[in-house]
């Protein structure tokens, strides 16, 4: 009797199914400085940066440039869903925390670019 499959076919369907269940690679994120958000705001015309502080943070300061999409507001999810996931985007907050949480949530939405200012906005005061 003739098996069903040989050896190579049985190692082809268990490559194939390996590859066909692995989790797609979510977007690295890079940590970013102040020097380097400011480089990346000069030169990149499509950056798009997100300071993800409430609103009432938004009204003390912001980054000059930078939109307001408020991770614990109640919308953060559609208007992040509604940018294209090639656009680079960097995220920031007040000190790094929340940043964090944006930056990864980016990546598993699968945006190509992902940098997180972790200094935050106080951060860039001392800079700036």
């Amino acid at each position: 009797m003739r098996p069903l499959l040989t050896y190579p076919a049985i190692v082809a369907v268990i490559s194939l199914l390996m590859f066909s269940c692995a989790k797609e690679k979510s977007a690295e994120i890079v940590i970013i400085d102040a020097t380097e958000l400011e480089n990346l705001m000069q030169n990149n015309q499509n950056l798009l940066v997100i300071d993800v502080r409430t609103a009432d943070e938004v009204a003390m300061g912001s980054i000059p440039g930078s939109i307001n999409i408020d991770i614990n507001g109640p919308d953060f999810n559609s208007a992040i869903t509604a940018i294209d996931p090639s656009t680079p985007v960097v995220v920031y907050c007040a000190s790094g925390m929340r940043s964090k949480q944006a930056a990864e949530r980016l990546a598993e939405l699968k945006f190509t670019t992902v940098y997180d200012y972790s200094e935050g906005y106080n951060g860039w005061l001392l800079h700036y």
